[in-house]
């Protein structure tokens, strides 16, 4: 009897040996899926991150262009309005010119 539960003693021994052996198998390959997995999704972030790197520079570049195209509207439309205003004053000064020679002439009626 003794020699009988040694025997089954071992044999318990044995089969906790293998399925520890077992156990440390699907252990080893849950961890390199989940390397692998955690190493597609960093590749998968990096290219997010590039892809939202490359459409801010975009977004800036496009931000840039459209800030000067509209500085340069501005310049014209200022450079326009000035113009428009220095043509006024002429023609105001030509108008007061034209009444103070017609009041010099002793005419006195405006027309």
């Amino acid at each position: 009897n003794m020699a009988t539960g040694k025997v089954m003693e071992t044999n318990v021994e044995v089969s906790r040996r293998e399925f520890e052996a077992q156990f440390q198998e699907a252990r080893k390959e849950i961890a390199d899926a989940l390397r692998n997995q955690d190493s597609a999704a960093a590749r998968v972030a990096r290219k997010m991150h590039r892809e939202i790197d490359e459409k801010d520079q975009k977004i800036v570049r496009e931000g840039e262009a459209l800030q000067k195209s509209l500085v340069e509207m501005y310049a014209k439309e200022e450079a326009r309005v000035k113009e428009r205003i220095d043509q006024m004053k002429q023609q105001w000064k030509q108008t007061a010119q034209t009444k103070e020679q017609r009041l010099m002439r002793g005419g006195g009626a405006l027309s």
